[in-house]
């Protein structure tokens, strides 16, 4: 690991962002300021990282952006890109962020982008979940104003792979939105920023109901901000902030997607009512908002948390040996569901030494995964014969 250090200014710790080379690899030049259009804030790593230091920096915040991990401080990474055994020393505090990803099990503080995330019903004291909200579209080009009243694209934003129906991606439903006059348009990924074609924004990722609990609002800020109205899916994160239908119209199967689209296209009231009850609620949150937010948690937070952590040393045994414990849980249930348990085949814990918590977490999780647990029991015992 390279030496990379930095110094304590008053109370605040040397504050680092981690970006290493490799990892989500993009051309430089980077933007040099944070509300440059630039196509590489579309991957986590450049949105989180290189965004948040951008900002963070023009606020007047005293950080470093890094490729080398650095030995002490506070080190704000994106959690895949922190192996999972990795263990922080006592002059080390791991501020990681999960987005989409899953968590560095022994990262003292989490962020999430979604308040309903997981994380954030399992115990705070263990796992410590902080909310901060995405980075709104940078460089947003809005609907353009000399497009009146038509009503004729209906546009998805996002990674067709993993963010949209499949149905949605069929000629079938391209055909059944021409007879009524409206052109279906995935956006490419380079004109993520650009609204200025679009009259309605169908943010469906599945008919599912699925409740993506690790997903963010951003796209529906996004479709406020730009000054078009929304149709969307069952996000969590959407419910949460919604408060009537002029947020967006929901939808839960294709029938009622085609149904809403035709409706907006009927009733020019409720269009134009939506997009200005979306301008006021685009005021709600803003990128001083969460700039004040990640000076709230680095500020006044962390220094005394880093502070415990350097000083306690049966308090880092303790939260290290509680992580191991909840990442054998986690690889368990992430086993479980995949219907196979290879992490007992190659753990990187030890279980002897956690006999008695791993023991009371078994016959919880029995209770939990009721035949399915039973099932990787079995697995279990057969794999401590041997």
């Amino acid at each position: 690991m390279t030496e990379v250090v930095g110094t304590v200014v008053g109370n605040q710790p040397p504050t680092f962002f981690y970006l290493p080379p490799g990892y989500v690899p993009f051309p430089k030049p980077w933007p040099e300021t944070a509300d440059d259009y630039w196509t590489g804030f579309q991957h986590g790593i450049y949105c989180w990282i290189l965004q948040t230091y951008l900002r963070l920096k023009a606020s007047g915040f005293a950080c470093s952006l890094v490729e080398d991990l650095p030995s002490e401080g506070v080190i704000v990474c994106l959690g895949p890109t922190i192996a999972r055994d990795f263990k922080p020393s006592p002059q080390q505090f791991l501020v990681s962020i999960k987005s989409d990803n899953v968590e560095q099990p022994y990262a003292q503080i989490h962020i999430v982008q979604n308040p309903l995330d997981p994380l954030c019903r399992r115990n705070a004291t263990i796992w410590s979940p902080y909310f901060i909200p995405l980075w709104p579209q940078t460089g947003l080009i809005g609907r353009d104003p000399n497009r009146g009243d038509r009503f004729e694209n209906a546009a998805f934003f996002g990674h067709t792979k993993r963010e949209i129906a499949p149905q949605l991606l069929a000629p079938e439903w391209q055909s059944e939105l021409n007879n009524i006059g409206v052109r279906w348009t995935i956006q490419p990924a380079d004109l993520w920023n650009d609204y200025s074609n679009v009259d309605v924004f169908v943010g469906v990722r599945s008919f599912t109901k699925k409740p993506y609990f690790h997903k963010p609002f951003t796209k529906l800020l996004n479709a406020w901000r730009a000054g078009v109205p929304a149709i969307l899916g069952q996000d969590s994160a959407f419910k949460l902030i919604r408060r009537s239908e002029l947020d967006y119209l929901e939808v839960t199967t294709e029938k009622e997607l085609f149904e809403a689209i035709q409706r907006l296209k009927q009733d020019k009231g409720l269009r134009e009512a939506m997009v200005a009850h979306g301008a006021v609620r685009a005021q709600e949150l803003n990128n001083e908002d969460i700039v004040r937010k990640w000076r709230i948690l680095l500020e006044e937070f962390v220094p005394q948390a880093w502070s415990k952590w350097r000083e306690a040393a049966n308090y880092r045994e303790r939260f290290l040996r509680l992580r191991s414990l909840n990442a054998i849980r986690l690889e368990a249930e992430r086993s479980i569901v995949e219907g196979y348990a290879p992490w007992l085949r190659n753990r990187p814990f030890d279980l002897d030494e956690v006999k008695s918590e791993t023991r009371l977490y078994l016959k919880e999780a029995r209770r939990r995964f009721d035949k399915e647990w039973e099932r990787y029991r079995l697995q279990f015992k057969r794999k401590r014969r041997k």
